[in-house]
Protein backbone atom coordinates (compact mmCIF):
# COMPACT_ATOMS: atom_id res chain seq x y z
CA UNK A 1 0.00 0.00 0.00
CA UNK A 2 1.31 3.28 -0.36
CA UNK A 3 1.72 6.27 1.55
CA UNK A 4 -1.30 8.66 1.69
CA UNK A 5 -0.78 11.82 2.09
CA UNK A 6 -2.54 13.99 4.73
CA UNK A 7 -5.15 16.58 2.96
CA UNK A 8 -4.33 19.77 3.39
CA UNK A 9 -6.93 21.90 5.14
CA UNK A 10 -8.25 24.27 2.64
CA UNK A 11 -8.63 28.22 3.86
CA UNK A 12 -11.79 29.85 3.51
CA UNK A 13 -11.41 31.65 0.69
CA UNK A 14 -10.38 28.32 -1.35
CA UNK A 15 -13.79 26.75 -0.15
CA UNK A 16 -15.61 29.71 -0.65
CA UNK A 17 -14.14 30.11 -4.21
CA UNK A 18 -15.52 26.45 -5.12
CA UNK A 19 -19.14 26.92 -3.72
CA UNK A 20 -21.69 27.83 -6.72
CA UNK A 21 -25.30 28.03 -3.76
CA UNK A 22 -26.28 30.88 -1.62
CA UNK A 23 -27.13 27.91 0.65
CA UNK A 24 -23.64 26.53 1.25
CA UNK A 25 -22.11 30.01 0.76
CA UNK A 26 -24.16 30.92 4.03
CA UNK A 27 -23.14 27.53 5.64
CA UNK A 28 -19.71 28.18 5.43
CA UNK A 29 -19.46 31.41 6.15
CA UNK A 30 -21.46 31.09 9.32
CA UNK A 31 -19.92 28.64 10.61
CA UNK A 32 -16.04 30.35 9.52
CA UNK A 33 -17.62 33.59 11.98
CA UNK A 34 -18.72 31.33 15.07
CA UNK A 35 -15.35 29.40 15.11
CA UNK A 36 -13.67 33.12 14.84
CA UNK A 37 -16.06 33.80 17.90
CA UNK A 38 -15.21 30.90 20.08
CA UNK A 39 -11.42 30.91 19.03
CA UNK A 40 -10.97 34.76 20.60
CA UNK A 41 -13.95 34.14 23.61
CA UNK A 42 -11.35 31.21 24.73
CA UNK A 43 -8.41 32.93 24.20
CA UNK A 44 -9.43 36.45 26.08
CA UNK A 45 -11.40 33.80 28.57
CA UNK A 46 -7.82 32.35 29.19
CA UNK A 47 -6.36 36.23 28.93
CA UNK A 48 -8.41 36.91 32.02
CA UNK A 49 -7.51 33.77 34.08
CA UNK A 50 -3.83 34.61 33.60
CA UNK A 51 -4.45 38.05 34.91
CA UNK A 52 -6.25 37.09 37.56
CA UNK A 53 -3.51 34.46 38.89
CA UNK A 54 -0.89 37.04 38.67
CA UNK A 55 0.63 34.91 35.80
CA UNK A 56 1.95 37.90 33.43
CA UNK A 57 4.05 35.91 31.67
CA UNK A 58 0.74 33.98 30.23
CA UNK A 59 -0.79 37.45 30.07
CA UNK A 60 1.69 38.35 27.22
CA UNK A 61 1.88 34.90 25.41
CA UNK A 62 -2.24 35.27 25.35
CA UNK A 63 -2.12 38.78 24.50
CA UNK A 64 0.18 37.94 21.03
CA UNK A 65 -2.05 34.90 20.68
CA UNK A 66 -5.01 37.88 20.44
CA UNK A 67 -3.10 39.72 18.17
CA UNK A 68 -2.49 36.96 15.84
CA UNK A 69 -5.79 35.66 15.51
CA UNK A 70 -7.01 39.18 14.66
CA UNK A 71 -4.07 39.60 11.94
CA UNK A 72 -5.18 36.48 10.38
CA UNK A 73 -8.96 36.73 10.33
CA UNK A 74 -8.80 40.28 9.08
CA UNK A 75 -6.69 39.21 6.07
CA UNK A 76 -9.56 36.51 5.48
CA UNK A 77 -12.28 38.88 6.21
CA UNK A 78 -10.95 41.26 3.69
CA UNK A 79 -10.59 38.15 1.26
CA UNK A 80 -13.93 36.52 1.70
CA UNK A 81 -15.41 40.37 1.13
CA UNK A 82 -12.95 40.31 -2.24
CA UNK A 83 -15.12 37.06 -3.24
CA UNK A 84 -18.73 37.85 -2.19
CA UNK A 85 -18.61 41.47 -3.84
CA UNK A 86 -17.18 39.98 -7.15
CA UNK A 87 -20.26 41.18 -10.45
CA UNK A 88 -19.12 38.75 -11.72
CA UNK A 89 -19.73 35.84 -9.34
CA UNK A 90 -22.70 33.62 -10.00
CA UNK A 91 -23.73 31.67 -7.62
CA UNK A 92 -27.54 29.44 -7.77
CA UNK A 93 -30.40 29.52 -5.65
CA UNK A 94 -31.34 25.95 -4.44
CA UNK A 95 -34.86 26.91 -3.97
CA UNK A 96 -35.69 28.29 -7.49
CA UNK A 97 -34.14 25.34 -8.72
CA UNK A 98 -36.63 22.92 -6.32
CA UNK A 99 -39.45 25.14 -7.57
CA UNK A 100 -38.43 24.58 -11.62
CA UNK A 101 -38.15 21.05 -10.67
CA UNK A 102 -41.39 20.98 -9.48
CA UNK A 103 -43.23 23.24 -11.70
CA UNK A 104 -44.09 26.38 -9.40
CA UNK A 105 -44.26 27.38 -6.13
CA UNK A 106 -47.85 27.35 -6.03
CA UNK A 107 -48.33 23.90 -7.00
CA UNK A 108 -45.39 22.50 -5.32
CA UNK A 109 -46.67 21.62 -2.08
CA UNK A 110 -44.69 18.90 -0.50
CA UNK A 111 -46.91 16.05 0.84
CA UNK A 112 -44.09 14.34 3.04
CA UNK A 113 -46.19 11.00 3.60
CA UNK A 114 -46.33 10.77 -0.14
CA UNK A 115 -42.44 11.49 -0.42
CA UNK A 116 -41.68 9.06 1.72
CA UNK A 117 -43.99 6.70 -0.27
CA UNK A 118 -42.01 7.48 -3.41
CA UNK A 119 -38.35 8.13 -2.73
CA UNK A 120 -35.87 6.22 -1.39
CA UNK A 121 -33.88 9.30 0.06
CA UNK A 122 -36.84 10.12 2.36
CA UNK A 123 -37.45 8.23 5.55
CA UNK A 124 -40.18 5.78 6.48
CA UNK A 125 -43.66 7.25 8.08
CA UNK A 126 -43.27 9.14 10.95
CA UNK A 127 -46.22 7.90 12.90
CA UNK A 128 -46.03 9.38 16.44
CA UNK A 129 -44.78 12.25 17.75
CA UNK A 130 -42.08 10.61 19.51
CA UNK A 131 -40.86 9.25 16.79
CA UNK A 132 -40.86 12.84 15.43
CA UNK A 133 -38.82 14.12 17.70
CA UNK A 134 -36.43 11.67 17.32
CA UNK A 135 -35.62 12.29 13.95
CA UNK A 136 -35.08 16.26 14.29
CA UNK A 137 -33.01 15.03 17.39
CA UNK A 138 -31.06 13.00 14.66
CA UNK A 139 -30.86 15.01 12.14
CA UNK A 140 -29.31 18.12 14.36
CA UNK A 141 -26.66 15.55 15.84
CA UNK A 142 -25.74 14.76 12.41
CA UNK A 143 -25.34 17.87 10.89
CA UNK A 144 -23.36 19.08 14.33
CA UNK A 145 -20.84 16.42 14.06
CA UNK A 146 -20.83 16.99 10.38
CA UNK A 147 -19.19 20.35 11.05
CA UNK A 148 -22.21 22.36 10.89
CA UNK A 149 -22.44 25.53 13.70
CA UNK A 150 -25.25 26.13 15.96
CA UNK A 151 -26.49 29.15 14.26
CA UNK A 152 -26.45 27.13 10.64
CA UNK A 153 -28.69 24.35 12.16
CA UNK A 154 -30.59 27.07 14.00
CA UNK A 155 -31.23 29.05 10.60
CA UNK A 156 -32.62 25.87 8.76
CA UNK A 157 -34.47 24.42 11.47
CA UNK A 158 -36.09 27.55 12.64
CA UNK A 159 -35.04 26.56 16.66
CA UNK A 160 -33.39 28.59 18.63
CA UNK A 161 -29.41 28.36 19.13
CA UNK A 162 -30.21 27.88 22.85
CA UNK A 163 -32.53 25.00 21.81
CA UNK A 164 -30.18 23.33 19.37
CA UNK A 165 -27.53 23.38 22.27
CA UNK A 166 -29.46 21.90 24.29
CA UNK A 167 -30.18 19.04 22.27
CA UNK A 168 -26.96 18.53 21.49
CA UNK A 169 -26.20 18.83 25.25
CA UNK A 170 -28.95 15.97 25.90
CA UNK A 171 -27.67 13.84 23.18
CA UNK A 172 -24.24 14.01 24.73
CA UNK A 173 -22.60 15.33 21.83
CA UNK A 174 -21.97 18.65 22.23
CA UNK A 175 -18.42 20.62 23.47
CA UNK A 176 -17.54 23.73 23.96
CA UNK A 177 -14.66 24.97 26.80
CA UNK A 178 -17.47 27.10 28.32
CA UNK A 179 -19.85 23.87 28.59
CA UNK A 180 -16.93 21.88 29.45
CA UNK A 181 -15.77 23.83 32.07
CA UNK A 182 -19.63 23.95 33.34
CA UNK A 183 -20.10 20.11 33.58
CA UNK A 184 -16.93 19.75 35.11
CA UNK A 185 -18.12 21.75 38.05
CA UNK A 186 -21.57 19.97 37.88
CA UNK A 187 -19.85 16.64 38.29
CA UNK A 188 -18.55 17.42 41.66
CA UNK A 189 -21.30 18.89 42.95
CA UNK A 190 -21.18 22.03 42.08
CA UNK A 191 -24.75 23.98 42.15
CA UNK A 192 -25.06 26.27 39.38
CA UNK A 193 -25.19 29.51 41.15
CA UNK A 194 -21.93 28.73 42.85
CA UNK A 195 -20.77 28.09 38.91
CA UNK A 196 -22.41 31.18 37.96
CA UNK A 197 -20.79 33.31 40.03
CA UNK A 198 -17.55 31.48 39.69
CA UNK A 199 -17.95 32.07 36.02
CA UNK A 200 -18.78 35.77 36.87
CA UNK A 201 -21.85 35.22 34.56
CA UNK A 202 -25.81 35.11 35.26
CA UNK A 203 -27.90 31.84 36.27
CA UNK A 204 -29.99 31.76 33.55
CA UNK A 205 -26.28 31.12 31.33
CA UNK A 206 -25.56 28.05 32.90
CA UNK A 207 -28.75 27.04 33.43
CA UNK A 208 -28.33 27.73 29.22
CA UNK A 209 -26.16 24.70 29.39
CA UNK A 210 -28.32 21.55 30.91
CA UNK A 211 -29.31 19.10 29.30
CA UNK A 212 -33.60 18.34 28.76
CA UNK A 213 -34.72 16.55 32.01
CA UNK A 214 -38.87 15.74 30.81
CA UNK A 215 -37.72 14.48 27.66
CA UNK A 216 -37.79 16.40 24.48
CA UNK A 217 -40.56 18.98 23.36
CA UNK A 218 -41.30 22.02 22.04
CA UNK A 219 -39.19 21.24 18.68
CA UNK A 220 -42.06 22.74 16.48
CA UNK A 221 -42.67 21.30 12.74
CA UNK A 222 -40.06 18.37 13.57
CA UNK A 223 -40.56 16.57 10.22
CA UNK A 224 -39.71 19.20 7.63
CA UNK A 225 -36.78 20.26 9.46
CA UNK A 226 -35.01 16.95 9.59
CA UNK A 227 -35.78 16.67 6.17
CA UNK A 228 -34.46 20.55 5.88
CA UNK A 229 -31.27 18.86 7.82
CA UNK A 230 -30.83 15.95 5.53
CA UNK A 231 -31.17 17.88 2.34
CA UNK A 232 -28.90 20.75 3.13
CA UNK A 233 -26.18 18.35 4.92
CA UNK A 234 -26.21 15.87 1.58
CA UNK A 235 -25.78 19.21 -0.82
CA UNK A 236 -23.79 20.75 1.08
CA UNK A 237 -21.58 17.47 1.12
CA UNK A 238 -21.55 17.09 -2.22
CA UNK A 239 -20.94 20.57 -3.33
CA UNK A 240 -17.58 20.87 -1.26
CA UNK A 241 -16.11 17.54 -2.22
CA UNK A 242 -16.97 18.14 -5.88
Amino acid sequence: MGYKQPKKHKSVTQKLSRIRTYQTQQVLLSGWTEDWKNDQESTVRKLRKAYEQGDFQRVEHMIRRLEAINEKKFQALNNVLRIVSDPDRQLTDLRQEEIKKSGSLSDHKPDITQNDHNEKSTSSIIKTQEEEQQAIILEITKSYNAGFSLKVISDLTGYSPDKVRKVLITANVYTSERYDDIKFMRKHGMPNIQIAEKLGVKLASVQAYAPYTRGMYNLEHPTESALALREYRKKNKAELTN
